[in-house]
């Protein structure tokens, strides 16, 4: 996988670095048991780290109704800004 742009040890979206200063977060989502990746800027969704360099999927919200969800009720937790650079670290 190619290097992500980091900032604070925490991953840019490449889809929100107009200025917009996205970061990309790892998440469980319990009721559905995924882990996904979310910009907390445009809340764009990855399934995966590798799709985060191939673009854009989905957006948070159409990926949950797909699955039945909303905000209050999908059960987000294990919230990590950090995966990216722990990865990084666990390579080195």
């Amino acid at each position: 996988m190619e290097k992500l742009e980091v900032f604070q040890n925490k991953v840019v979206c490449q889809l929100c670095n107009d200025g917009g200063g996205g970061l990309i977060y790892k998440v469980e989502l319990s009721r559905i048991k995924k882990m996904v990746f979310v910009c907390d800027e445009c809340d764009a969704l990855w399934e995966n780290s590798d799709q985060i360099m191939k673009g854009h999927i989905t957006t948070f919200l159409e990926y949950i109704e797909h699955y039945g969800y909303t905000y209050d009720t999908i059960g987000m937790k294990n919230i990590d800004y950090y995966w990216y650079t722990k990865n990084q670290q666990a390579l080195a």
